[in-house]
């Protein structure tokens, strides 16, 4: 773990670098809380926190390569979490992920709906109320040991409210679902990071929207999650 003290332009916009940081220039942003996407929690494995270099931006590794098309590469996108951050460095970020925010949870309650899955159902802080669009996801951080385990739920409650839900499947092995199916309690805290993701209702085009346009939706098990 390095420590920074330089600054970066982030969509035109001055900021200044400084603390322990984990050497990817995702955790960097995330530092000056700029959240990209990163259902993985940022080990490269999910091709989400992508972002534009216009200056400098390094050779792509084989890693990013499956993620990223030809012309992405050719205009200077890669994954953050494969990014060292440097100083003076200018970065594009999709402007939807400035509204991406890091806030501690507290657990509510767990609740079983079949063998396979649960509820989970956790509190925002005091006067806090949830802002994504329905269809999208956050990235839930559980304290493990000494460090944390990163999981991306889709929302399954509707917006506006100071409580939002997430349907966890178990997965056989699957270190974070045990612990939630099993182990978690009410009154535990978490953080929170979202909203994320574009799965959500088109807009209106030419007096065609959601309410009048026919559409058919198909989902089982914790994919019922975003239909909610």
């Amino acid at each position: 773990m390095g420590l920074l003290d330089f600054g970066i332009r982030v969509n035109g916009q001055e900021h200044r670098l400084h603390g322990p940081v984990s050497g990817s220039l995702l955790d960097a942003l995330a530092s000056i809380e700029i959240y990209l996407p990163a259902a993985c929690g940022g080990h490269g494995s999910c091709g989400l926190c992508k972002c534009r270099l216009p200056e400098t931006n390094g050779a792509v590794t084989a890693l990013e390569r499956p993620y990223l098309t030809a012309d992405e590469v050719g205009t200077g996108w890669r994954l953050a979490c494969q990014v060292q951050p440097e100083a003076g460095q200018a970065v594009e970020v999709p402007p939807a992920s400035l509204a991406a925010r890091r806030q501690a949870v507290q657990v509510v309650e767990i609740e079983r709906l079949t063998a396979a899955v649960c509820r989970l159902q956790v509190r925002l802080p005091a006067g806090c109320t949830t802002n994504f669009l329905p269809g999208q996801w956050a990235r839930l951080e559980f304290p493990f040991g000494t460090g944390h385990e990163h999981r991306a739920y889709s929302y399954a409650s509707v917006p506006g409210k100071d409580t939002v839900d997430f349907l966890v499947g178990r997965v056989p092995g699957g270190r974070v679902s045990n612990l939630i199916h099993d182990a978690l309690e009410p009154g535990a805290s978490l953080d929170l990071i979202g909203p994320f993701g574009d799965f959500t209702l088109p807009e209106a085009v030419d007096g065609q929207g959601p309410g009048t346009l026919p559409m058919i939706w198909v989902a089982g098990g914790t994919g019922m999650a975003p239909f909610r």
